[in-house]
């Protein structure tokens, strides 16, 4: 998961069940040049193991040297051959690297360099269950212990998301030697059993439903939103985390609860919040909120037909498992309530963007106004440097400069004459 499984989450999750856990996708071409990045992302702890680390890349040595850092802190290291993103597009990784034999000889040289640790890899199904069992088998021949299948194909994920395929998980468990975790639609622990009933796989991992509820892996337990954010900021406390990450988090144990207007103010507190301490009081908020509509709460379900004050999984799809978990809303801000909405803010302000319009549900009162902008722009439209003699940017100043013999102390921009080329050949001398 990209962001989302830090260091304090996987505590989280492990203090739930949870018996393995990995790393957020780490580039490895970034982690190898940049050891800001790379202190930052890679946080681990004596309690936060056993880990697998993730890695994507498209270049088998960049990744070799990635994974050669951090190997003594680890179990194993993952290629992650599934990430759906248009950034993994771009970057020619992920589920968007389609050269099988650059894939071979990243796994291949992993699997030979590395001398502590195994290499597994994560991926996600192809349309034609054929040419998913023979990319699966070119995997564990590159020398992969572990196939983590994830049962979507790279073009199922936002609104298209749909079910994951367990038939063709269960046709791969068939085809190769080597362990098989499963992935996809496990919303609740009953789904664990039933999935590994019908893929016959050695493990199921879960990635969104974590997210919605850090106790997926708890039989017979519910846990409650206020305790799973409560509990979250003291793990922060203890272990940083990006505030980002934190927000996102916060937004996802509280996915059932923002989905009634009675509550949609708490959608702007979470947007705002730029501490820890910020966290706590939206925590104490969302708690005052709901025992004050304690009556109109108790006849709220979530998507999992649990109250919504508990964590549950969020159902994305239709089909057999939208039917099994049925969804029963009331008093719901619809979608089409906040088109009208945001139609009548943009009327309202000048025919003002989407984005604006959004901002201004959340806050009636912000002003989009260029004058109250704190800095004065250049002629090239950037902010003036400050003391700058010209008014200009560093560029824009040096350019000026040059052009018409002039100088600049905030810039260090001196007339050359001939007489100062003079006294520097004299000094040099």
């Amino acid at each position: 998961m990209v962001d989302q499984s830090e260091l304090a989450w996987r505590v989280l999750s492990r203090r739930y069940g949870a018996q393995l856990t990995f790393t957020p996708m780490f580039s490895a071409s970034v982690f190898v040049t940049d050891e800001t990045y790379r202190k930052k992302m890679m946080q681990t702890h004596a309690s936060d193991r056993p880990l697998i680390v993730q890695f994507c890349g498209n270049d088998p040595d960049t990744v070799l040297k990635a994974a050669m850092m951090v190997q003594d802190s680890c179990d194993a290291i993952d290629l992650n051959l599934g990430c759906p993103q248009n950034v993994a597009k771009r970057g020619r990784y992920g589920a968007f690297l389609e050269d099988w034999g650059v894939i071979f000889r990243i796994i291949r040289t992993l699997r030979d360099k590395l001398e502590l640790i195994p290499v597994t890899a994560k991926f996600r199904v192809f349309d034609d269950v054929d040419e998913t069992c023979k990319f699966a088998k070119m995997l564990a021949e590159a020398g992969a212990s572990v196939l983590t299948v994830h049962g979507r194909t790279r073009e199922q994920k936002g609104p298209s998301t749909g079910l994951a395929d367990w038939e063709k998980i269960a046709a791969i468990k068939k085809c190769v030697s080597v362990p098989v975790v499963a992935n996809g639609n496990i919303l609740c622990f009953e789904d664990i059993d039933r999935c590994l009933k019908t893929t016959k796989a050695d493990a199921i991992m879960s990635a969104e439903g974590n997210l919605h509820n850090p106790a997926l892996f708890s039989p017979n337990f519910k846990l409650p939103v206020t305790q799973a954010i409560e509990e979250y900021i003291e793990l922060c406390e203890q272990f940083p985390a990006s505030l980002s990450s934190v927000r996102a988090h916060v937004f996802k144990l509280c996915y059932h609860i923002l989905q009634y207007e009675k509550f949609l103010f708490l959608r702007e507190i979470i947007s705002e919040m730029k501490t820890l301490a910020d966290v706590k009081n939206l925590n104490q908020t969302l708690k005052n909120a709901l025992e004050e509509n304690k009556l109109f709460v108790d006849g709220l379900k979530g998507d999992l037909q649990l109250s919504v004050i508990y964590c549950q999984a969020r159902v994305r799809c239709s089909g057999e498992s939208k039917d099994n978990y049925p969804k029963v809303r009331t008093d719901q801000f619809s979608r089409e309530d906040r088109k009208r909405t945001l139609a009548q803010i943009q009327a309202e302000h000048g025919n003002c963007s989407v984005r604006q319009a959004k901002q201004l549900m959340r806050n009636p009162d912000k002003d989009f106004s260029k004058a109250t902008r704190p800095w004065i722009h250049c002629v090239c439209r950037q902010p003036k440097s400050r003391d700058c003699m010209h008014e200009l940017c560093k560029i824009c100043c040096r350019k000026f400069c040059i052009e018409n013999k002039v100088a600049c102390e905030k810039h260090r921009m001196k007339v050359l004459t001939s007489q100062n080329r003079i006294d520097g050949i004299a000094a040099a001398s």
